[in-house]
């Protein structure tokens, strides 16, 4: 299984999503009634840092997608 570290959580803006064992492809970010709101393809790299600043204060799903599968990592902006 692929281990995920996300910080900071919560945040305020920027976010880091780090693999610790293979590389992302995607990171799809949804609201809690399952709209998509953000999408970041051709990642390919074990690390990223995605831009919510302009998001709403709230409570979010990232789905991180790499060559095994996908993960799910609630994400609080404040």
């Amino acid at each position: 299984e692929n281990a995920l570290t996300v910080f900071p959580n919560p945040t305020t803006g920027q976010i880091q999503i780090q693999s610790l064992v293979e590389e992302i492809e995607t990171i799809l970010i949804y609201n809690l009634t399952g709209t998509l709101l953000h999408q970041e393809e051709n990642i390919n790299t074990l690390n990223t840092t995605l831009d919510l600043k302009i998001l709403p204060s709230g409570i979010y799903i990232a789905n991180v997608i790499s060559e095994k599968g996908m993960q799910s990592v609630r994400i609080i902006k404040k």
